[in-house]
């Protein structure tokens, strides 16, 4: 068996690097493009409020805003 050497003919391996890294820089422009222009939403902040709640003689359950920023759904 013939003892082969490759590290004589290294010609396509730079090739092949050069191939990978402009890949890797496209990759990276894309993302930073990406993240520039459609940012990720943050999630909204959870309103505070402070609220009562009782329940009436006839069985009813009544919530009440007593304080706190005002709601304007629920």
């Amino acid at each position: 068996m013939k003892n082969v050497s490759f590290s004589n003919n290294s010609n396509a391996a730079s090739e092949v690097i050069g191939a990978i890294m402009l890949v890797l820089i496209a990759i990276a422009a894309f993302g930073v493009i990406y993240f520039n222009f459609f940012p990720v939403p943050l999630p909204s902040p959870d309103p505070h409020i402070n609220i009562a709640g009782y329940v009436t003689d006839d069985g009813r359950v009544v919530l009440q805003h007593v304080g706190g920023e005002e709601l304007t759904t629920y």
